[in-house]
């Protein structure tokens, strides 16, 4: 992709890429609930784009790491497969205190997407990246579940991440 970044754009992906995600969803920069449609989608691709200008040689793992802890200030160690605890979610969406759309929907959207960076730029998804990839995914698929009020837009997102769980299947099989 080209420094000047006006969002994803298929034509522009490795093909590698191009030919796991064949959804148009994937590719839309314009579908929020896509990874690369919202804000965290967008500036977690841009901000990897700058970062592998910077360090070509360096492990993405590094970027996801420093990203996140400054877009969410969340520490890696502490993100894990114990976050998908079901009644711990419950418990912290109906708590008015707990911002679950901050702290759930936009972290992991962000991790997402920084997870998902190198794959869409360079046609790797590197082992270490995997857990938290996986992780956000289910994450994000539980708490729409637990959104009910949300309705249509929920569902979709589920069968977004469903579409793309399936589609990074051979990926997770082969190694």
């Amino acid at each position: 992709m080209k420094t000047t970044y006006r969002g994803i754009q298929k034509s522009l992906a490795h093909p590698k890429a191009q030919a796991l995600f064949k959804g148009d969803f994937f590719w839309d920069s314009r579908d929020q609930l896509a990874p690369f449609g919202a804000m965290e989608g967008y500036q977690s691709l841009k901000a990897y784009l700058l970062w592998r200008e910077t360090a070509p040689q360096a492990d993405p793992l590094e970027f996801v790491s420093d990203w996140m802890s400054k877009r969410r200030k969340l520490n890696l160690a502490q993100y894990g497969p114990h976050l998908l605890n079901r009644k711990k979610l419950e418990t912290q969406i109906a708590d008015r205190r707990f911002r679950d759309e901050l702290e759930i929907l936009s972290t992991d959207s962000y991790l997402l997407a920084a997870c998902l960076a190198p794959l869409v730029l360079e046609g790797e998804l590197p082992r270490s990246l995997w857990p938290y990839l996986q992780t956000a995914m289910d994450r994000l698929m539980l708490w729409n579940e637990l959104q009910p009020e949300f309705g249509p837009e929920c569902s979709q997102q589920i069968m977004y991440l469903y579409q793309i769980k399936q589609e990074l299947q051979p990926i997770f099989s082969a190694q």
